[in-house]
């Protein structure tokens, strides 16, 4: 597993880099970022800045591992501002941290119903799909978020990781040469996560010719 780098911003101009793990099969969206232009338009903006406060050491928190604590700072921005899709995906994400799937969801599905093209929430849930081994679950999100974005590698190699668990390897294959085509597959995590899944893509094409 590697780590993502990134560098998000607090209110008030204070820079942070933040690492986020990629798994080497599944893919999952790092935690999400304070952006002052993505004000939902709902509620008070002072609330949406304030709620930020929280989620943001919340992030820090999950960076250090310390995943219940980022929980309880996620539950607080969501209790001050209710509308923000990325308060739910960055709780969600912890609670996955967690094996907490089924609360991870909850928390997935109530950013899909803020935000309907929240490609992130799709992505998270199919992680805790595949983990999970409900293939079909992981397929069918997989194809909601190409339907939201068709140039997602992140969704491909995801769909293509649920095709080799349902057994079907001409459809994976189909997806991992599509995640190949994608600027961002040269990216080392994805790259590797390919690599894997073309690994196991073998181990299955030779089992089902008796090999």
């Amino acid at each position: 597993m590697r780590p993502l780098t990134l560098t998000l911003t607090w209110p008030f101009g204070v820079s942070l880099s933040i690492a986020a793990c990629i798994g080497c099969a599944s893919l999952q969206m790092p935690a999400f970022a304070y952006d002052p232009n993505k004000f939902p338009g709902q509620g008070s903006r002072a609330d949406f800045e304030k709620s930020w406060l929280y989620s943001n050491k919340g992030i820090v928190l999950k960076e250090q591992g310390k995943f219940a604590e980022a929980i309880e700072e996620y539950k607080i921005a969501i209790s001050i501002y209710p509308y923000c899709a990325a308060h739910f995906c960055n709780y969600g994400n912890a609670l996955n941290h967690l094996d907490r799937y089924a609360d991870a969801i909850d928390a997935f599905r109530k950013a899909v119903n803020i935000a309907p093209d929240c490609t992130q929430a799709y992505a998270d849930m199919a992680d805790i799909y595949l983990k999970q081994k409900q293939y079909a679950e992981a397929e069918s999100i997989c194809k909601q978020a190409l339907r939201l974005d068709s140039k997602s590698a992140m969704s491909m190699i995801n769909l293509a990781e649920a095709y080799l668990g349902e057994k079907k390897p001409d459809e994976a294959r189909k997806w991992l040469n599509a995640a190949i085509a994608c600027p961002e597959s040269k990216q080392p995590e994805y790259n590797k996560a390919i690599s894997a899944d073309f690994e196991k893509l073998g181990k299955l094409s030779r089992h089902d010719a008796g090999e």
